[in-house]
């Protein structure tokens, strides 16, 4: 546990977000090299959701309904085209960054989260 919860806080610096109690990684992709790239699945209580969008870097009005590009494509565990209720925004960080996420709160008891951060 005390493993799973230090790999939690180690992506939270890198994504830039802070992830609830009781979130559950489900799987992350990196990509190092000229364009790096961190993506990562999370579960988390739908009841967590709000502070979670809240504590983010993107205010809730820049979320719109669909993909809109941000998240890529499905490929394995990363299956946002496949959340019936998606809905994604985006913010420009420093340093030539942004940071993409994508959430579904169609169900009661969990919310899927998909995070990006990405840069050039």
């Amino acid at each position: 546990m005390k493993n799973e919860t230090t790999a939690i806080h180690s992506l939270e610096r890198e994504l830039g977000v802070r992830f609830p109690a009781g979130s559950r990684v489900i799987g992350t992709h990196r990509e190092d090299g000229m364009d790096d790239y961190l993506g990562i699945k999370v579960e988390m209580p739908a009841k967590a959701l709000a502070d979670f969008l809240a504590g983010c870097p993107i205010p809730k009005e820049r979320y719109a309904a669909g993909n809109g590009g941000l998240l890529g494509p499905d490929d394995g565990f990363w299956d946002p085209n496949k959340q019936p209720k998606l809905r994604t925004g985006q913010a420009q960080l420093t340093g030539a960054r942004a940071l993409n996420i994508g959430y579904d709160d169609s169900r009661s008891d969990l919310a899927i989260v998909y995070v990006v951060n990405h840069g050039t």
